[in-house]
């Protein structure tokens, strides 16, 4: 990883990044005391080096008319065309004495930045490796070891004095850690780590937000647990142990847990140091998500949480929850494989936490345009055999790959049987299980980074932003659902988005098909289908037409006594009826998600109802008049 990534971020989003953890009047006062600049002027200074540089590049282009002709003429010529021996002169000319272009000037950098010559010559100390003392075989020797001289220290001195960056790419990310390290050796640190942590907390729940519009959020918060060692502690009126939580959001009936974690990749354990890798790891991973899933015990047994405060907070009514842990580090190449975290120690084998920086939720909160989108993502991110089916160096590769192919997994039917024992795997599902092979996803960043650079003015010609690969009738159903906002609107549209292109389609024109068989009979009409690979995403989905000569109420006084019914013989998470009006057009939800358990009213009403058991749903009258209507017919 360290020897093949140089920038893992991009440049404007660590700029915000930057803005906002040294914003604070007392840190900047530290950094003036540990350093003898502002972050603030430290940044000028980078920026101003990249822009002094760019410039003379820019100059030496211009100044040979016959490269330009060449800029202009290479397109109509093909790559295979060949240059001119003017052109080749012209181009040497060009990149004759690079060190022209390259070597700093202390005094053009003040100019450019306002600041003082002196001052800019102590901040680029603060990135320099110096070539005295260091033999340059001897540097890069190191690179090819995972130990990065340069990674934080981009800019070489010669003896001389004379400096230059090694990529100005990596100047940007270099400027947090370096001031870290000033504000550590000057024992200036601990306010400004304070509020690293809560800047991060914020960013975090920000960016969720933007993906979770509806949701509620509550911010850093204590709550109460039982402890370990005190037996009598079951009812969480007597809860004593008093302990944190960096975020929780609630949209429909879903819960997102987030626990924030700022902390830094050792140098030894970028090297690849085991034991110092491990202890890095428990501190960012292994503990976020302990305490991640302290809060979904919590809710799980108690169905709710006792505040410090000793109000009450009732979570009855979640039926999924995930927990993401955000990192201010990037740890790409090491939260893209689970499964080895797993294996490692590092990580539970079950109710796995979706790892990401802080950077990638960022990128992925501008993407997502439904918020059935991001619940797609943590349903199939949190499965366990997901990084044994999909290799990726980077986390965007992986969200990349699930919104144009949907980041399908055959689900472990060990897993689902202990699961869901209700539904025992077929055989086929166990065969597809096994021949199941691992797929290998390079770099699917292009287009991003196309959309990207265009939206940050880098380039000029515009780009498509990467969308989820889905028929546009089936997103139209999904969006007229979210408008609704009615109970499982969640739930329903990342449902109808978890299958693959086929059924996408089928689910699609349900609708308008139960619509025409109501107009030609004047019935109500349904087809069923029974979704999800975990006990909390199981739904009971039902399609339903209903005729304009049955009142509303009467429809779903009827149908909801079903829906609980079906949902109590199958056991589901929860049962949902999406109802269309006689014309196709989406009409309302209904759904039931209570908790299963033992209902005599319910077993009587499965019996009045006559309903089959799973294995004869596929048999229903509608299935086979559905299947008459397109036989012969191309689908």
């Amino acid at each position: 990883r360290e020897t093949s990534l140089r920038n893992t971020s991009y440049p404007h989003m660590l700029r915000d990044t930057l803005d906002e953890l040294f914003s604070a009047p007392d840190v900047i006062a530290d950094c003036q005391t540990a350093i003898g600049a502002t972050p603030q002027e430290i940044i000028r200074v980078v920026d101003a080096l990249s822009g002094v540089r760019g410039r003379r590049w820019q100059e030496r282009f211009a100044g040979h008319r016959k490269v330009e002709e060449l800029a202009r003429n290479w397109r109509g010529r093909g790559v295979s065309g060949a240059a001119s021996e003017e052109e080749i002169q012209a181009l040497a000319a060009v990149w004759a004495t690079p060190s022209a272009a390259a070597v700093l000037d202390v005094h053009e950098l003040a100019t450019e930045t306002g600041l003082s010559a002196q001052k800019v010559e102590s901040i680029l100390d603060l990135f320099t490796a110096d070539l005295e003392n260091e033999d340059a075989t001897v540097l890069v020797e190191r690179f090819f070891c995972g130990e990065n001289p340069f990674r934080l220290r981009p800019l070489l001195r010669h003896p001389s004095g004379r400096r230059v960056v090694v990529h100005e790419g990596l100047l940007i990310h270099a400027v947090r850690e370096r001031v870290e390290e000033a504000l550590k050796v000057a024992h200036l640190a601990d306010r400004y780590f304070q509020k690293r942590g809560t800047q991060l907390e914020v960013a975090a729940l920000r960016h969720l937000k933007v993906m979770l519009p509806s949701g509620s959020v509550r911010g850093s918060f204590e709550y109460f647990i039982p402890w370990p060692d005190h037996p009598a502690e079951t009812n969480p009126d007597d809860f004593t142990k008093l302990v944190e939580s960096d975020g929780l959001l609630l949209v429909d009936d879903v819960a997102i847990v987030l626990e924030a974690k700022s902390g830094a990749l050792s140098a030894r354990a970028r090297a690849g140091d085991p034991k110092r890798l491990h202890r890095d790891l428990t501190s960012l991973v292994t503990d976020a998500a302990s305490q991640a899933s302290r809060i979904r015990v919590r809710i799980t047994t108690d169905q709710g949480l006792r505040l410090r405060d000793g109000s009450w907070l009732d979570l009855s009514g979640v039926r999924e929850i995930y927990s993401i842990a955000v990192t201010l580090e990037d740890l790409a190449g090491i939260a893209t494989v689970t499964d080895d975290l797993v294996l490692a120690g590092l990580l539970p084998n079950d109710n796995l936490p979706w790892t990401v920086s802080v950077h990638d939720l960022r990128i992925i909160s501008e993407l997502v345009e439904r918020p059935a989108e991001l619940l797609l993502y943590l349903r199939r991110r949190t499965m366990p055999e997901l990084t044994r089916t999909f290799l990726a160096p980077d986390e965007l590769d992986l969200f990349l790959h699930m919104l144009s192919t949907g980041l399908y997994v055959e689900p472990d039917p060990d897993i689902l049987v202990r699961e869901l024992p209700q539904i025992p795997p077929t055989i086929a599902q166990r065969r597809r299980f096994k021949e199941q092979r691992t797929e290998f996803l390079t770099s699917r960043t292009g287009p991003l980074d196309d959309w990207y650079f265009h939206q940050t003015g880098t380039r000029m010609t515009p780009a498509d932003k990467p969308r989820i690969n889905v028929q546009p009738q089936l997103l139209v159903l999904i969006d007229d659902i979210r408008d609704g906002n009615e109970p499982g609107w969640l739930s329903t549209t990342t449902t109808l988005l978890s299958c693959d292109t086929v059924s996408r389609g089928k689910f699609s024109e349900y609708g308008a098909q139960l619509a025409k068989l109501t107009r030609t009979d004047g019935k109500p009409h349904m087809m069923t289908a029974v979704l999800g690979d975990r006990a909390q995403n199981l739904t009971l989905l039902v399609w339903a037409s209903r005729p304009q000569t049955v009142p509303k109420d009467v429809f779903d006084a009827h149908h909801v006594r079903y829906l609980a019914a079906k949902k109590h013989q199958i056991e589901t998470a929860r049962s949902v009826m999406i109802v269309f009006n006689e014309d196709g057009a989406f009409s309302h939800l209904l759904c039931d998600n209570r908790e299963p358990g033992p209902d005599p009213e319910l077993d009587a009403d499965i019996q009045a109802f006559g309903l089959r058991e799973l294995s004869e749903m596929s048999k229903s009258q509608t299935t086979r008049i559905l299947r008459r209507k397109t036989k012969g017919r191309r689908r």
